[in-house]
Order: C-alpha cells, then structure tokens, then sequence
C-alpha cells in the first residue's frame, strides 16, 4: 500500500483525468497535478461476486470518453494491473476502440 512506481508517479503528474478505484485514489491523488478531473467510480452491487468484491461504474467507459475528448487519462488499481481480471478487461475495450 502506499508504494507507486517512478513512471507512476510522472503518468499521474501529467495527467487530466484520473481514474481510480476508491481505495487508492487517495494515495495516487497526492502525486497528481493541481485540478485534475477524478470522475467517481460508484459501488454498483455489492452482492454480485463471489468474492464479495463491489461492482464499479464502468471503468473503461469512463477512460474512453476522456481520452477521446483528447484528455491524458490515468487508470489506477491497486496491486499489479496484470492480475486485476478487471484491468484486462478494461485495457481490452480500450484497445477495441482504439484508444491508444
């Protein structure tokens, strides 16, 4: 908890929108710039898992309409984003829909 990477760190410095799910966004949001946009990510069902994980508002969605509007997006998860099922999934749709 707590620990980002250096290219992390300048990903968040440069970035318009910020993306991050409620548990970290208050750590990442130290190291990004003054005034940039945090769209909420919202617990949609809590009861929808297994795991007792919440759902959360689209993700991608959101990464993909603030990138299209030419906004630097930064999307933050916790841990690896290569072991979140939730990130690839993610990435994937934004690969679709060619945001780079």
């Amino acid at each position: 908890p707590g620990l980002l990477t250096l290219r992390a760190v300048e990903a968040l410095a440069s970035a318009d929108v910020l993306v991050a799910e409620p548990d970290v966004l208050d750590v990442v949001r130290g190291h990004a710039r003054a005034g940039v946009s945090t769209p909420e990510l919202t617990v949609v069902d809590v009861s929808s898992t297994a795991a007792g994980v919440p759902v959360l508002r689209d993700a991608a969605n959101l990464v993909m309409e603030a990138a299209k509007g030419g906004r630097r997006v930064v999307r933050a998860v916790a841990g690896d984003p290569g072991l979140d099922g939730n990130a690839g999934v993610e990435m994937l749709a934004c690969a679709a829909a060619g945001v780079p």
